[in-house]
């Protein structure tokens, strides 16, 4: 069985905690926070503790333990960050697939993914570490995913797209076939993409319109 730390505790740590829980695969040895953010409380019933990373790094090596990274898509380049630290640390990242998640057997899937129900992801995609894949998001055939990005519930990504670093889809947002998004696009809820992006570029719409850049902070929901 392997062992896990969460990276985070917020509401994406929680559930990603329940689907271990459920696991034969996995035990959390415990959340993993930022230096300074620790608390005495347990997250899950009373008995999964709270402790900081430095204190993570002195009782486990990574020969013992594996990564998720559970911070959200609240700012985007924190989630860039966090996995950035925990590698070059020489820990691995462990990616999360949902039993009902339908991953095509000849998908690339980087480490640190984590895919929930009801994701369905065809044949010949090429997907780089440390996404997000909520529930029912639909990767077509062929596309092409870097690395830090998360899909809303509901995206869907047209065939042969390619996607950058660190970019955002919101609720039932679409992307059709062939396009190219530069890294930090964000597609807002319910909004449909019919061009290439924009690098730092919102795209609001249907068809989406481009309304704002965020080159100086990146993405922040």
């Amino acid at each position: 069985m392997q062992r896990l730390l969460i990276f985070g505790a917020g509401s994406l740590a929680k559930i990603i905690s329940q689907w271990l829980w459920e696991s034969d695969k996995y035990s959390v040895a415990g959340f993993v926070v930022d230096d300074g953010y620790e608390c005495d409380k347990c997250i899950v019933g009373d008995a999964i503790p709270v402790i900081s990373y430095s204190e993570a790094k002195r009782q486990y090596s990574a020969a013992d333990i594996r990564f998720v990274i559970a911070v959200g898509y609240k700012t985007l380049r924190n989630r860039a960050r966090v996995a950035k630290r925990i590698t070059n640390d020489g820990y691995s990242l462990e990616s999360i697939i949902s039993k009902s998640a339908s991953i095509d057997t000849s998908v690339k899937l980087g480490e640190g993914c984590i895919v929930f129900p009801n994701v369905t992801i065809e044949p010949f995609c090429d997907i780089g570490a440390n996404n997000i894949f909520w529930s029912g998001t639909i990767i077509c055939h062929d596309v092409k995913i870097g690395e830090h990005n998360f899909f809303a519930a509901g995206s869907l990504i047209g065939g042969e797209v390619s996607i950058e670093n660190l970019c955002f889809f919101g609720f039932r947002s679409i992307v059709i076939h062939r396009l190219t998004l530069a890294s930090e696009t964000l597609i807002g809820a319910a909004s449909m993409l019919s061009s290439d992006s924009e690098s730092a570029a919102k795209y609001v719409g249907t068809p989406a319109k481009l309304i704002g850049f965020h080159h100086e902070y990146g993405i922040q929901i």
